[in-house]
């Protein structure tokens, strides 16, 4: 009777066991990248943090890795360190800057 019940317990811890490895499309090179919310709340975050109050202004936005960067500055290092600083982010493919430059 126990070699009957065998058969079964293996097969259920299998099926458990590769459940508990499946993986996402999110896996990157070095380990699993976070997800666009949570890419993009860190970035927001970042950039809140900066000294420059134009610069925690500005909005962040992440589709599949990339950054987009919106809003109005006025002076364009101002938009070139909102774009170092959303580089620097953790889990950042890309950033697309389409920060304006008013004056």
């Amino acid at each position: 009777m126990k070699k009957y019940l065998i058969i079964p317990f293996i097969a259920f811890l299998f099926s458990l066991l590769s459940a508990c490895n499946t993986g996402t499309q999110m896996d990157d090179f070095l380990g699993v990248r976070p997800s666009d919310a949570i890419l993009t709340s860190n970035v927001q975050k970042a950039l809140y943090l900066n000294d420059d109050p134009v610069i925690a202004n500005l909005h962040a936005e992440s589709i599949d890795g990339t950054v987009v960067l919106t809003g109005y500055v006025k002076k364009i290092h101002q938009s070139d360190e909102a774009e170092a600083i959303a580089r620097g982010t953790r889990g950042v493919k890309s950033v697309k800057n389409n920060i304006i430059v008013r004056q």
